[in-house]
């Protein structure tokens, strides 16, 4: 879901839709409300799953994109149990615990934070 810059008039397409303001994938919903709900709604289930640091359910949890999950995931985990680095993309985070093989992105956020010295910040980590 996202807010036009272009306000002109826009036909929905068959995956797309559009409002006035707003665009969406038509399988959010039939309004931007229903989308907007529906999104909220996935936002939330990832939230719960950090807050829980289940780094495995936010790996296999499908309805967001990789990196707005891991964002969404590190800024809501539980801070003194920490299980998210504030590196959201696999091939970066790889390249950061110097793996080569295809590790999951949840095994590779374990590494990292097994990395974590205890003098820095989290932020000052993955920066």
């Amino acid at each position: 879901m996202f807010l036009r810059k272009n306000m002109e008039h826009r036909e929905s397409v068959e995956n797309r839709s559009y409002s006035y303001i707003h665009g969406w994938y038509s399988s959010l919903g039939a309004t931007a409300e229903e989308a907007f709900v529906k999104v909220r709604g996935y936002v939330v289930q990832v939230i719960t799953l950090a807050s829980q640091g289940d780094v495995e359910g936010i790996e296999s949890f499908e309805r967001l994109g990789e990196a707005t999950k891991w964002k969404i995931a590190f800024h809501h985990q539980n801070r003194p149990i920490l299980a998210v680095v504030d590196i959201f993309k696999k091939a970066p985070l790889d390249a950061f615990v110097g793996e080569t093989a295809g590790r999951s992105m949840a095994a590779l956020q374990k590494t990292a934070l097994a990395l974590f010295p205890t003098n820095l910040g989290i932020l000052e980590f993955g920066g």
